[in-house]
C-alpha cells in the first residue's frame, strides 16, 4: 500500500519573521553490517572513499557549493546522503537546526525576494488518511518509457491519500471515507525543510528534506525511504494535493540501479515521462543498500517547462505528494 501525503510549499519572503521552528534531535541510523576493505573498519554509516575524508560533508557545511578538489589517503567517510558530526555520521536533514543557517550565511549571498519559504511547522490541521483496502486513486500507476514505445507499471494497489490541508475538499479524493485522525508537520526556516513518516519517527519508512539554493535558484531535494530491490519512491508537487496536474519526481531502482525520471500527471491515471527532463543530480542519484534507498536530485525554481513543471514563485504556492511507501517496479520490462 502506498500513500500520497500533500503539504504546501510556499515561496514568500514577506513572512520570514513569522515562521515557527521546530528543532529536531540529530538521530543516527542504525546499520547491521559494517564495511571491511583491508585494515579498515569503517563505523556505522561510513565507507571507504579513496580521498579519504578530505572533501566529507559534514554538518557546517552540509549545503555548501564549493567545489572541493582535495584528496588525501583513502579513509572511512560518511556515506551518500549522511554528514559527519562529533565523530559520528548521521543523516544530513538531522543535522542541528543552527548548523543549517551557519552554513547557509557561510556559503551564500542571499537573495530574499527569492528565497524558498517552508511551511509552518506546527501543524496540527486535521491530517486524514483513507483507510486500508481503498483504492482512492488508481490501482496502477503506469510510465513510459522515454521513447514513449512501451508502458511500464508500477504497483500502487488499494493507494492511500493522506491531507495535510483543510483547504483540500473532500471531492478532490475519489473515495472520501476517512477512518483516522493523526498529526504531521514540516520542520524547517526560509531557505530549508524537512518531513517524515510516521511523523516524529527516529527510524522512518520515509523523509526527505530540501534545500534552497539561493546562488543557482534550485532546489536540491534529499530523500531515504524503506525499499526492497526493484522498487520506486519519489515527490510530487501539486495544486490540489491530488494526482490531477501533478508534477512528479520518480527514482527507480531496479537490479541495484537508479534512475531519475522528470514526469507529469493531468489526471487520475498514468504518468507520463516529461519530454523535456529538467531534474538532475551533480553526482550521482544515490545508493540502495541493505533495503534503505537513499537518493538526491535538483530541480529549478522555475523549469521554463509550461507544459509539464510547476513554476515555483513567491506567488504561486503547491502542495508537496509523499509516496511514503513507494511501488514495486514490474520485473523484466524495462
Amino acid at each position: 500500500m502506498s500513500k500520497l501525503i500533500p503539504t504546501e510549499m510556499k515561496f514568500n519572503h514577506d513572512n520570514i519573521d513569522q515562521l515557527e521552528i521546530t528543532t529536531i534531535t540529530p538521530i543516527v541510523t542504525l546499520a547491521t553490517t559494517k564495511t571491511l576493505i583491508g585494515s579498515l573498519t569503517c563505523g556505522i554509516n561510513e565507507t571507504i572513499n579513496e580521498c579519504g575524508r578530505a572533501c566529507e560533508i559534514n554538518c557546517n557545511n552540509v549545503y555548501s557549493r564549493e567545489k572541493c578538489t582535495r584528496c588525501y589517503r583513502p579513509a572511512c567517510a560518511c556515506i551518500h546522503g549522511y554528514a559527519r558530526i562529533d565523530d559520528r555520521c548521521i543523516y544530513r536533514a538531522d543535522c542541528p537546526r543552527e548548523n543549517h543557517r551557519l552554513s547557509y550565511h557561510h556559503n551564500r549571498q542571499p537573495n530574499h525576494s527569492s528565497v524558498l519559504r517552508s511551511l509552518k511547522t506546527s501543524m496540527t490541521n486535521g491530517a486524514e488518511y483513507l483507510s486500508d483496502g481503498i483504492d482512492s486513486i488508481n490501482s496502477s500507476l503506469k510510465l513510459s518509457n522515454r521513447n514513449g514505445n512501451e508502458i511500464h507499471q508500477l504497483n500502487l494497489a488499494d493507494t492511500t491519500a493522506i491531507v495535510d490541508d483543510t483547504n483540500i475538499e473532500l471531492q478532490n479524493i475519489s473515495n472520501p471515507k476517512f477512518t483516522h485522525l493523526l498529526e504531521s508537520g514540516v520542520a524547517g526556516d526560509v531557505c530549508y525543510g524537512d518531513w517524515r513518516w510516521p511523523p516524529g519517527c527516529r527510524d522512518c519508512d520515509y523523509r526527505i528534506s530540501w534545500n534552497y539554493l539561493d546562488d543557482t535558484d534550485e532546489i536540491e531535494f534529499s530523500i531515504e525511504t524503506r525499499a526492497p530491490s526493484n522498487w520506486w519512491t519519489g515527490v510530487g508537487f501539486s495544486p490540489t494535493g491530488t494526482m490531477v496536474e501533478a508534477d512528479i519526481i520518480i527514482v527507480k531502482s531496479r537490479n541495484g540501479e537508479l534512475s531519475l525520471h522528470d514526469m507529469y500527471s493531468t489526471e487520475y491515471g498514468v504518468p507520463r515521462e516529461d519530454s523535456k527532463q529538467d531534474v538532475y543530480t551533480p553526482t550521482v542519484i544515490g545508493t540502495h543498500v541493505n533495503g534503505v534507498l537513499r537518493v538526491q536530485f535538483t530541480r529549478k525554481r522555475d523549469t521554463g517547462d509550461r507544459k509539464a513543471d510547476h513554476h515555483f514563485s513567491e506567488t504561486n504556492c503547491y502542495k508537496f505528494l509523499f509516496p511514503v511507501s513507494g511501488g514495486r517496479l514490474e520485473p523484466a520490462r524495462i
